[in-house]
């Protein structure tokens, strides 16, 4: 890719809006677009339902913001369509990517380059590093341009360790389930994908109007999702959960969505629940979890809509599912 010279190695998997905020710092002073631009501003922002949407800056090469840097650096459209617009999965909103790896940061200071974000880091149901392996941690500050060099300077002042999720035998378990979600994703239609990504995001519903919220947070006893104020509806609630989430209750919601797709079964859940105390309470309570299934409905028109997130499941192998909403669906009829 031909660009302006003087501008920075592109890191692997790094994203765009990165890239080029690293660009600003070393080119400064001898490229007349990078010095021009105000990279501390944030993006445009809309109103799509409860809470605001900003341009996306990272995966969409239609925004001003990009379109007008790939025309006044030369960059090859096409190029960066396969380099940097090419997401593998659904992502959460550009002001709402602040999960990343402190070992990735650090590893880049080594290299002599200034910190990058990486797109990996960027997705939905991101928990750990697909590098390192290593836990994704939160930026505290509100995320710009500059979070890479924000995170890195985060993580070299304060350290939250838990010690039962720290565990080693744990942290390569987490890995390994991740892992192994991947591989099965490699080979499903898009059809069984989305229901996945939509089993994932109702376990992870933020709390709606009615109190009810994702049946995720309770496994490892996480409080809920930071959001402010309850969701005005169902679909609000699936749709901004995942983006609020702790990594705890991410993977909680993986673990969840994975043993009723038949991807993770009751040895897992075992180990599960040898490795933290939290989960083990959980699961004492919660023996039958086909019958203890919960998928936050309030009323008949969230259940239709959880059908149509749902839609195609019968003809697919995952009886659990299946059951588990026929119960579901049997209590709500009982109320």
């Amino acid at each position: 890719m031909s660009t302006v010279a003087g501008m920075p190695h592109i890191l692997h998997d790094e994203t765009i809006s990165s890239w080029l905020y690293r660009s600003t710092l070393r080119s400064r002073y001898n490229n007349q677009y990078l010095a021009g631009q105000s990279f501390m501003i944030p993006p445009p922002v809309s109103w799509g339902g409860p809470l605001v949407e900003s341009s996306d800056w990272d995966f969409d090469p239609n925004t001003d913001f990009l379109k007008t840097a790939m025309e006044n650096l030369s960059i090859d459209v096409n190029y960066a369509a396969a380099l940097f617009f090419n997401p593998h999965g659904r992502v959460v909103d550009w002001a709402r990517r602040w999960w990343f790896c402190a070992q990735c940061l650090r590893a880049d200071i080594a290299r002599g380059q200034a910190p990058g974000w990486r797109k990996h880091w960027c997705y939905r149901d991101s928990i750990v590093c697909s590098t390192h392996g290593a836990d994704l941690q939160r930026l505290q500050a509100q995320p710009q341009l500059s979070r890479g060099w924000d995170a890195f300077i985060q993580c070299l002042q304060d350290r939250l360790i838990d010690p039962a999720w720290q565990s080693q035998n744990f942290q390569r378990f987490r890995v390994s389930v991740v892992n192994r979600l991947a591989r099965w994703k490699l080979k499903q239609r898009k059809v069984t994908l989305n229901i996945f990504d939509n089993l994932y995001s109702v376990m992870l519903l933020a709390p709606v109007y009615n109190g009810n919220q994702g049946m995720a947070y309770e496994l490892f006893g996480e409080p809920g999702p930071l959001v402010r104020l309850a969701m005005p509806n169902y679909l609000a609630g699936i749709k901004y959960g995942a983006e609020f989430a702790s990594m705890k209750a991410r993977f909680a919601s993986l673990l969840l969505a994975g043993y009723l797709m038949g991807i993770v079964g009751g040895r897992d859940l075992e180990f599960v629940a040898a490795k933290d105390e939290r989960f083990e309470t959980w699961r004492s309570y919660n023996l039958d979890i086909v019958n203890s299934m919960r998928f936050g409905c309030a009323s008949q028109l969230d259940v239709k809509l959880l059908e149509s997130l749902l839609f195609g499941r019968e003809g697919l192998q995952c009886d659990i599912l299946n059951r588990a909403l026929r119960t579901y669906f049997f209590k709500l009829r009982m109320q």
